[in-house]
Order: structure tokens, then sequence, then C-alpha cells
């Protein structure tokens, strides 16, 4: 769906703005990157790479900067005021532990993932 969005946004350069097509990157990418972005954050580099090219692409659509203009990426993201991929993970991974830490978790969350360690009797979760 990542590169569905990439294509729509690309389609749409010429006719909207920057600031919709913004929108419509957050309705339509970031809402699929968001969704298992705790999953996908965990793999591996070399798997990450496809997913983070696509998003790459998707914010030079939202920037309207073609393929053959030179910009570094930390540019490109800024320029959008949008997260990196490592950056959302870390972003959704703090909002989780924060969420385990004061118990604002589902039920299901936290009567399932949750045991005590025989060496800290910390509550360890697992995802």
């Amino acid at each position: 769906m990542v590169a569905c969005g990439s294509a729509a946004l690309y389609k749409l350069q010429p006719y909207v703005n920057v600031d919709l097509l913004r929108k419509v990157y957050f309705s339509v990418v970031y809402c699929h990157l968001h969704l298992a972005i705790l999953i996908w954050g965990t793999a591996n580099k070399i798997l990450l790479d496809s997913l983070v090219k696509l998003n790459n692409r998707a914010i030079r659509n939202v920037c309207k900067i073609h393929t053959n203009e030179q910009i570094s990426i930390k540019d490109m993201h800024l320029s959008a005021y949008i997260l990196e991929i490592s950056n959302i993970y870390k972003y959704e991974l703090a909002k989780y532990m924060f969420k385990i830490c004061n118990g604002i978790l589902p039920k299901e969350f936290t009567n399932e993932h949750e045991y005590t360690s025989k060496y800290h009797m910390l509550f360890i979760s697992y995802v």
C-alpha cells in the first residue's frame, strides 16, 4: 500500500499544493507505516531498505522533488515535517513503553504479555 500511496502522490503533484500532498501522505501512506511499525522497526536493515525507499519516494513526491534533483534524505524529511521510519519506530516504542509503565494499556495486553522476572521482580512485556 505504500507503493500505491506513492503513485497516488505522484499523480496528484501537478494539481495540488504541498500542504494537501502532505495530508494525503498521512492519510494514505503513513497510516500503513504506523500500523505495524513496532514489528517492522525491529526487522533487519536489509529487509527494511525496500520500505524505506518506498517511503522516501512518497516524501519526494510530497515535496515535489524530481528524481534528478540531488537533495539529502534528512533535508527532504525536514522540509516535509515527516519523521524517518527509524524515528517513527523510536517514537512509537517510547509511547508503548510509557503506556506499559503507567498501566494504560488495554487489559488484553497487560494480562497475557507480562510475567515477573525471577531476578528483578520487574514486569516485562513482550509483543
